[in-house]
């Protein structure tokens, strides 16, 4: 955490609708940038909100990003993160999210491209009758790779959690898609459904 020194913090209080759209453009001419950003987000009892963010790179960048969800009881939050890499720019993105009772969380991660994105999400189900629908696409060309780590636990009962992630890979590009849940041993009445579905439009490309 030591050089994380920019990003947003998102507040939405106890039995508020909001919806935000957040656009971040990453220019700074021929200068080529590394960037640390810590992003928070915090939604109160009661709440629902929509989020859509679009990161774009228009030049050469190195981001190291790490945001952390944090959503109270009986409250739904719907993310969009979408971002759109110049082909020569790379990506560490670490997510991680805390659901408490009968909490929603609905993700969708949406690469463009990038020469090199890792994507690390961490789900908690931590309270009973928390959910989440987690939906990725990415689309992956040239000589790009993409990798996507999604692990959701299971930490109490009747926890729900679903998975659909698609996949479009060309030319020399690679993908990979490492899912699982986790059902902790005490946790009794959970469902985790999982599903994939690729397309892989040369003989040089690759999705794992």
């Amino acid at each position: 955490n030591l050089f994380l020194d920019i990003g947003f913090f998102i507040y939405v209080p106890n039995n508020l609708s909001q919806r935000i759209s957040i656009t971040n453009i990453i220019d700074q001419g021929n200068q080529k940038n590394f960037l640390n950003s810590s992003n928070f987000i915090h939604i109160g009892k009661n709440a629902n909100c929509k989020i859509i963010y679009k990161e774009k790179s228009n030049h050469l960048s190195c981001i190291n990003n790490i945001s952390k969800i944090y959503i109270e009881d009986n409250a739904q939050l719907e993310l969009a993160n979408i971002t759109s890499k110049k082909n020569s720019s790379k990506q560490i993105y670490n997510c991680g999210a805390s659901l408490n009772t009968n909490a929603q969380l609905i993700y969708h991660a949406i690469d463009i491209s990038g020469e090199l994105i890792k994507n690390n999400y961490y789900i908690n189900l931590d309270k009973p009758g928390s959910r989440c629908q987690f939906n990725g696409f990415n689309t992956a060309n040239n000589k790009d790779h993409i990798d996507n780590y999604v692990e959701i636990r299971h930490n109490n009962k009747h926890t729900v959690s679903n998975l659909n992630y698609k996949i479009i890979s060309n030319k020399n590009a690679k993908s990979v898609l490492f899912a699982k849940a986790i059902i902790s041993k005490n946790s009794s009445n959970c469902e985790a459904y999982q599903n994939n579905n690729n397309i892989i439009l040369s003989k040089n490309s690759t999705v794992h």
